[in-house]
């Protein structure tokens, strides 16, 4: 079942990447079905879909709940990314770079990556 919700998790992204919000969102309802009820992936499905629609303040909640839920590295930087720019356009700065500077401070070496 995880290999199945990942699948469907990756479809979902690739249609939110081209636009097709309809399909993304019944890709990501079938991994939803699929995967455990507090996978961070899960989560960050949700908000990115948020994102896509505008709803900056609903993916807030979502990219928030999936950075809690996080298991590994890669999965907390892009919630607490996302979460960040979630942040700015809702109107709050200073909330933004305090998560983002909190990540730093806690190990500068692992979050401040070169492209």
């Amino acid at each position: 079942e995880g290999a199945k919700c990942q699948l469907w998790s990756l479809l979902g992204r690739h249609h939110l990447s081209w636009g097709n919000l309809h399909a993304a969102k019944d890709a990501f309802e079938t991994a939803r079905s699929l995967g455990p009820a507090q996978d961070a992936g899960l989560f960050l499905n949700e908000g990115l879909l948020a994102m896509a629609q505008g709803d900056y303040a609903h993916a807030r909640g979502f990219f928030d709940s999936a950075a809690t839920a996080a298991s590994d590295e890669e999965e907390a930087l892009a919630a607490e990314n996302n979460l960040a720019v979630c942040k700015f356009y809702t109107k709050d700065l200073p909330g933004a770079c305090r998560r983002l500077e909190a990540l730093v401070k806690q190990d500068a070496l692992r979050f401040l990556k070169p492209c």
